[in-house]
């Protein structure tokens, strides 16, 4: 028992292991890791190569980025002033209803919804706008909307155009049931996809009433993709009056409108807003009661504005100020486009 080996504890705990001899490394491991010495300054060499690519495209990107910006800024308030609202720019409209066709579907961006906004008294609007919304005294055609009584309930409808465009049908529910019900259209820029839209509603939502009569098509400026519809469902829908800003150039407008201009739809009296930036005549229509509603074509966004192709951001400032101090805090807001829309 005393004469038995001792086994070394030091090493144990050490955890050592006699080093492998060079006779004992097999052959595949030594020439792999001879082939990744070499080709060690070939991957340093591809490395530094992709990160410069990498820099210098994005140097050209920025570049000619810069460009396209600088050349929209200076050309393209040119452009949309003079080439869009003509017949040529008309092919933009063209294309994007094409695009609509023929991978949207029928419903197209957007399928579409319906917002009922009830009738109620003047007192009750004023003790609502009494206790909210803008402090700035009321203008003498706002006073004169509510002093006029009653106020009529009405329907909106979205309806998705082009690609991210929206119309709006106004119907006024305000008549005896049985007879169609008076209607408008706002920004009908794709007569097709509004059409069909008419046709749907007037089977599915006011069937009993037999259908909508549009009366009238508000346009809120002349750009194609709010205007190009105008012509087309003029004769469709004959006799309707067409409505645009007196310094706009809209497509088969019949009449204009200045600022704080009425209109009626059946019962309902829409007011214009002049709101010059975007084009010259721009506009906004207004339609009072205990949930005010504002269609503002490319004045007002969920997140901005259209840009300013003949104006100035003071003035889209002074538009702002303008629909903050008219319009009371509850107004609900009709856009021209999906802007809010994740992309």
């Amino acid at each position: 028992m005393l004469d038995a080996p001792v086994a070394d504890v030091g090493d144990a705990e050490a955890g050592y292991v006699e080093p492998l001899h060079a006779s004992q490394i097999p052959k595949r491991m030594t020439c792999r890791a001879q082939l990744w010495r070499l080709l060690y300054p070939v991957r340093y060499l591809c490395t530094v190569l992709a990160f410069l690519t990498a820099i210098f495209y994005m140097m050209f990107v920025g570049i000619f980025q810069g460009m396209g910006m600088l050349a929209m800024m200076l050309v393209m308030p040119s452009f949309m002033k003079l080439v869009y609202p003509s017949r040529v720019g008309q092919l933009h409209s063209w294309f994007l209803g094409t695009y609509r066709q023929c991978f949207m579907g029928e419903d197209g961006h957007s399928r579409s919804i319906r917002i009922d906004l009830d009738a109620a008294d003047n007192s009750s609007m004023r003790e609502e706008r009494g206790g909210g919304g803008s402090s700035a005294p009321a203008s003498p055609a706002r006073a004169a909307d509510e002093a006029a009584a009653p106020l009529w309930p009405y329907s909106v409808h979205t309806i998705a155009c082009l690609v991210d465009n929206y119309s709006y049908l106004i119907v006024d529910r305000s008549g005896p049931a049985g007879r169609p019900r008076p209607a408008a259209l706002v920004d009908p820029c794709d007569a097709s996809a509004v059409l069909l839209a008419l046709t749907k509603l007037s089977e599915k939502e006011y069937v009993a009433d037999g259908g909508v009569r549009v009366e009238a098509i508000l346009t809120t400026h002349h750009h194609w993709d709010h205007a190009g519809g105008n012509r087309v469902l003029a004769k469709r829908l004959a006799p309707v009056r067409v409505y645009g800003g007196k310094d706009d150039s809209v497509a088969g407008c019949t009449h204009t409108l200045s600022d704080g201009d009425a209109l009626t739809v059946g019962n309902l009296t829409v007011r214009a807003l002049h709101a010059p930036c975007h084009t010259r005549g721009s506009l906004c229509f207004v339609i009072a009661g205990p949930t005010p509603a504002l269609f503002g074509g490319d004045t007002l966004f969920c997140g901005g504005c259209g840009a300013p192709f003949e104006g100035t951001q003071t003035e889209m400032a002074y538009n702002f100020a303008k629909i903050w101090r008219l319009c009371p805090q509850n107004t609900l807001i009709f856009p021209g486009h999906d802007a809010a829309r994740p992309r």
